[in-house]
């Protein structure tokens, strides 16, 4: 089984155009993207279970291009066997990426409603099974602040989280392990604190350590500690909290 560790091996993205955001239409689309797949063609060369970036875009305004991280089922011969293109899907382990891809068809069925804004949680969490658990806190948090879009991306250790933090578009709000491999939870919030443009940047601390860990992690500058195991929906109306969003 696939642990969604994985990375999307292209640099430049797959295109799925989609004309006039008619909502059968779309929602026909995004059904094949999320079960027997969606035919791209191609000239590009992919292997099966490739990990691909995928951009899908509408005509019309007011809907933005949604990226996102899909996987190759199978190539698809064209005629005299020439390449034709790859049949393409978002495999179960993107559950954020599926949920998002709804959410869009909904948008379109009730009129084209534009995000209000948009936030950005990073999660750093190098535990498949933890991970799959913070998108579905993650899941619910973006269901219930409509108008406003919650994109969530996940990194696996605080040096990579740190060098996500540094870049643009900016994060909003950390989720962060303590305990990982190469650069842990710690070290990630001492980075933070000793850098202007991130100090402010408010994170969340999940842990399975004691009353001594939780205490370092506030004299670093965390925002809130949170024991595990944790609530899905003690996590979701924390994040919903500290970002000021719309809550059920």
């Amino acid at each position: 089984m696939d642990d969604g560790s994985r990375s999307p091996t292209t640099r430049v993205p797959l295109m799925v155009r989609i004309g006039e955001p008619e909502p059968q239409r779309l929602a026909d689309a995004v059904e094949r993207l999320c079960g027997e797949g969606y035919l791209l063609e191609t000239a590009r060369s992919f292997e099966e279970a490739e990990r691909v970036r995928l951009v899908l875009t509408l005509r019309a305004e007011p809907h933005e291009p949604v990226e996102l991280e899909g996987e190759v089922l199978r190539r698809v011969p064209g005629e005299d066997g020439a390449r034709r293109g790859v049949m393409v899907w978002i495999p179960p382990d993107r559950e954020s990426d599926r949920a998002r891809l709804l959410r869009l068809v909904e948008r379109v069925r009730e009129g084209g409603v534009r995000a209000t804004r948009t936030c950005r949680v990073l999660v750093v969490e190098d535990n498949a099974l933890v991970r799959r658990l913070y998108a579905q806190a993650m899941e619910r948090v973006a269901a219930a602040a409509h108008p406003v879009e919650v994109l969530t991306e996940f990194v696996e250790n605080g040096g990579d989280a740190y060098d996500r933090l540094r870049q643009r578009p900016m994060i909003d709000l950390v989720l962060a392990d303590l305990y990982m491999p190469v650069v842990d939870g710690f070290e990630l919030l001492r980075r933070m604190h000793a850098e202007a443009g991130l100090k402010a940047t408010p994170v969340v601390v999940l842990t399975a350590g004691g009353a001594e860990a939780a205490e370092r992690a506030h004299q670093l500058g965390a925002e809130t500690v949170m024991q595990k195991p944790v609530r899905i929906a003690t996590i979701a109306e924390t994040v919903g909290r500290l970002l000021q969003l719309p809550q059920a």
